[in-house]
């Protein structure tokens, strides 16, 4: 009987059935990178817009 492995990124080998939680794990780890880059970019988006408003004001 053989065993199927999974190389994953770490380049360890990971038992077959543990390969979909893990790639499950590395995609919400990644949209979670995202998101956040997401949050960054609406922030300083947010923030340049006062600044904006804020020199036309005076």
């Amino acid at each position: 009987k053989t065993k199927i492995a999974v190389r994953n990124n770490a380049g360890k080998t990971t038992p077959a059935a543990a390969a979909p939680m893990a790639n499950a794990y590395a995609n919400a780890t990644v949209l979670e990178k995202i998101e956040n880059l997401a949050a960054t970019f609406r922030h300083r988006k947010l923030v340049a817009e006062k600044r904006k408003h804020n020199k036309s004001g005076t």
